[in-house]
């Protein structure tokens, strides 16, 4: 698996067994354990490694030192900068991915966008599963953050992704394809040949649902809702991630790298 640096997550949430639900829906829990001092910090780390390549950050560092790099990234950003508040949604998802699945992630979305609205083509985050420099599996997830009670959340959630997976995402995975190309990075061979081994069927594509909530607000009769989608695809699972004051640590870790949540809601 490429390495990775990165400030683990697992000291403030742990996850659970993932549970089958009656449908055949997996569901996995992912609480806090307790809140570290340095969390800001933690997040504000996790975002800026979403919006701006670390190795990047590293290297800018030595030369002019931590402080002087850190105020340089940050005037990368306009003045003004806003993020919508779902968007902390796919950093978290991408972030649990990497710890609890011991997940590599391609390609981070937010590094491409330029404005609040912009959004690329596909999937929130594309995961993998790579053993020995070879791609085993694919993990397409989609993320949702919601601080007040949405029943449909994740029926809406499981449509938007299935639609997409039978689709195959040809979109993002192009996108994938042309960003470890212009990198070069050298997982990009590997890549390509996954895509063989994918088109002649020989492996396996895993559609996730990540629902980043306020604790509290999860019931378990809300998976009855999607007793319409059945069969679901293979492997299909929903990530439960319940955080106390979600709206105000997301705000407050967004601060931490001068950008402004642009909406009141959580989209």
């Amino acid at each position: 698996m490429p390495s990775t640096n990165h400030p683990s997550i697992s000291d403030w949430l742990v996850c659970s067994e993932t549970s089958a639900s009656d449908n055949g829906a997996h569901v996995q829990t992912i609480t806090e354990m307790c809140r570290p001092s340095n969390l800001s910090s933690t997040l504000a780390r996790e975002i800026e490694d979403a919006r701006f390549h670390p190795q990047l950050i590293a290297d800018y560092a030595k030369v002019l030192g931590v402080q002087s790099a850190s105020d340089l990234v940050h005037s990368f950003l306009p003045k003004g900068t806003t993020i919508r508040r779902g968007y902390f949604g796919e950093v978290l998802a991408a972030s649990c991915l990497r710890d609890f699945d011991h997940c590599w992630i391609p390609v981070q979305k937010l590094r491409s966008m330029i404005t609040s609205d912009q959004s690329l083509p596909g999937i929130d985050v594309l995961g993998a599963h790579v053993a020995d420099d070879r791609f085993e599996a694919l993990i397409f997830v989609e993320a949702k953050l919601r601080t007040v009670r949405d029943r449909r959340v994740v029926l809406d959630a499981a449509i938007e992704l299935i639609a997409d997976f039978e689709r195959r995402y040809p979109s993002i995975l192009h996108f994938a394809a042309t960003e470890l190309m212009k990198t070069q990075d050298p997982m990009y061979q590997p890549f390509l040949d996954y895509l063989k081994r994918r088109e002649q069927r020989e492996t396996e594509d895993l559609p996730y649902v990540y629902l980043v909530q306020e604790k509290g607000l999860w019931s378990e009769d809300d998976i009855e809702l999607l007793e319409d989608l059945v069969p679901l695809p293979n492997g299909f699972r929903i990530s439960i991630v319940e955080i106390d004051d979600l709206g105000d640590l997301v705000e407050d870790a967004y601060s931490a790298v001068g950008i402004l949540v642009d909406d009141d809601d959580d989209e």
